[in-house]
């Protein structure tokens, strides 16, 4: 019922180790407004979130992470490449996401520009034996109104293998013979 990093959330104030005069200086409350980096890279790391007592695990593996700089009011380039294992459902898929991201921190939007996302998967659930979708778009979304919204959507889905609905098979069948004739 804990995760190993529940003291890190928890909001207990911890006591500080500076020194009492850096204790007693105004210290001024870092918002990420204010905050900027050059870039993240994390190449080849593995996440787990692995829940004992609802008996469900999911891994991240060789998980590439890649943004430009990242500053209040100015886009981000954003690269994101992983494995992905789930253990209920069984499945395994591999993710990509590449984007321009721009936070808007006062009116808490989100704007994607120029998103890709593939995922390839196989595993319980599905509708195929594997699973291949490609979707690009621009999104922006209004996380404090809850509306999401896609302008230019482009859908690519690919599905093969035998657990295909026996109508999609008919149908791929039926146009097949129709385009050859």
């Amino acid at each position: 019922g804990k995760t190993n990093w529940d003291d890190l959330t928890s909001g207990k104030n911890k006591q500080s180790s500076a020194s009492p005069a850096a204790a007693g200086k105004d210290t001024a409350a870092v918002t990420a407004a204010t905050f900027a980096i050059g870039g993240v890279k994390v190449k080849d790391a593995t996440i787990i979130w692995d829940d004992l007592q609802n008996k469900t695990r999911y891994e991240l593996d060789k998980l590439a992470l890649h943004t430009g700089a990242i500053a209040p009011h100015a886009p981000v380039t954003l690269e994101l490449d992983t494995d992905i294992m789930s253990t209920a459902p069984t499945l395994s898929a591999h993710l990509e996401v590449n984007t321009q991201a721009l936070y808007n921190f006062e009116t808490q939007s989100l704007q994607l520009k120029g998103l890709k996302v593939t995922a390839q998967a196989h595993g319980q659930g599905l509708p195929a034996d594997d699973v291949k979708l490609t979707l690009s778009s621009d999104a922006e979304l209004d996380l404090a109104a809850k509306d999401y919204r896609l302008k230019g959507l482009k859908l690519l889905v690919a599905l093969r293998g035998g657990k295909l609905p026996g109508d999609v098979r008919r149908r791929v069948r039926s146009s097949r013979a129709g385009s050859a004739g």
